[in-house]
């Protein structure tokens, strides 16, 4: 069996190295592919044995990343058993209770395509040190929010097309209870605000999209609605059970299809959980940094 991780890029660096190192692991560093949207900044990563496509510096368009991707995905189909396609901050991990590995998930555990539930790992900076990267990562991390914006469909044995965002795609979802998507976004605040600060100065095709996208937001009005409701959750005691068959049947009865032909949820959905200790070393980035 023979697997591919596909990502996109521009100006990364440390999620960049956790998703290399991640899918290098589970597939091989020759079968992870890189589409490097014009970086003007050469990433602080060991990059060798791994496929870089280099596109021109243009200025970001949501819809071009997701042609990309998708025609890329569409490609490696044919020549690999199954494709993974995420953002370099997302990482897939199945249930480790059932699976070795995304390997042996792909093998005995997937049916065409998954959808994998959605969880920011995030950084309770009132309890938790900023992480120390010779340790597991969910070592370190207990909080995640449940988010069905990021309940993506991202691993496929079938060629998909993908929305902007890789939010949606054109087959309805299958979501597996059995499969996570971690989002790495928030899993240390120092790496996040830093992160945000940089991405404030990409410029975007479309300047009205940019202006109400997060990721322009001002660095406080980012913290206000990331990291600070995690500290106000915690201090008033709430804190949900790592059960999402509830909400998974209510994504499930809100699947809609829009005017293009994307499958879409057409309600949000969200869950303040803890990271069961099982999950502990799922993410194994070791480095010196």
């Amino acid at each position: 069996m023979k697997a591919a991780a596909v990502t996109y890029i521009f100006n990364e660096d440390i999620n960049l190295a956790i998703w290399i190192d991640h899918y290098g692991r589970e597939f091989g560093r020759e079968n992870l592919f890189i589409i490097d949207s014009g970086s003007d900044q050469k990433p602080s990563v060991n990059l060798d044995g791994i496929n870089v496509i280099n596109l021109p510096n243009i200025s970001f368009d949501d819809a071009n990343k997701s042609f990309a991707l998708s025609a890329l995905q569409n490609t490696l189909t044919r020549y690999y058993d199954c494709t993974v396609i995420s953002d370099c901050d997302e990482i897939l991990v199945a249930n480790p209770q059932k699976y070795t590995d995304l390997k042996d998930y792909i093998q005995n555990g997937l049916s065409d395509y998954a959808t994998a539930i959605g969880l920011n790992i995030v950084h309770a900076i009132d309890r938790e040190p900023p992480v120390n990267y010779s340790q597991p990562i969910l070592s370190q991390r207990r909080y995640a929010i449940f988010n069905s914006f990021e309940t993506k469909t991202l691993i496929s044995q079938s060629p998909l097309n993908w929305s902007p965002g890789l939010h949606y795609t054109k087959n309805p979802q299958k979501i597996d209870p059995d499969l996570f998507n971690f989002h790495l976004k928030l899993f240390d605040y120092d790496t996040a605000m830093k992160r945000h600060a940089k991405n404030k100065k990409n410029i975007w095709q479309n300047e009205q999209e940019m202006a109400k996208s997060h990721h322009h937001t001002p660095l406080e009005v980012f913290f206000s609605s990331t990291f600070k409701p995690v500290l106000d959750m915690l201090s008033d005691g709430i804190l949900d059970p790592f059960d999402f068959d509830e909400k998974i049947n209510k994504l499930n009865e809100s699947i809609r299809k829009d005017d293009e032909g994307f499958f879409y949820f057409n309600i949000e959905e969200y869950k303040f959980v803890e990271i069961p200790e099982y999950f502990k070393n799922s993410i194994q980035y070791f480095s010196d940094m």
